[in-house]
């Protein structure tokens, strides 16, 4: 279970309700990351919204001359990888 402290530091959640902040909690996964693992890959069905609690997450896509097209830096209270 996350702790109630990390869901508050988030402004996105800032004003919600003690049960929506137990529900999400009791659902959300912490998962600690090492520089350069990669979260997903382009194309992977979206199956996760992330929330980044501390330190950066990069996006960026591979061009065919293998080189890097950074196209965006999530941050601390950021969130990525949401399904429209």
């Amino acid at each position: 279970m996350l702790d109630p402290q990390a869901i508050r530091r988030i402004p996105r959640f800032s004003g919600i309700s003690p049960q929506a902040e137990r529900w999400l909690c009791e659902r959300a996964q912490l998962r600690a990351l090492a520089k350069g693992e990669v979260v997903f890959h382009e194309g992977d069905p979206s199956s996760h919204f992330y929330m980044v609690l501390a330190g950066e997450v990069k996006v960026f896509k591979v061009l065919e001359s293998g080189r890097e097209l950074i196209l965006d830096f999530f941050h601390d209270g950021e969130s990525f990888g949401e399904v429209a």
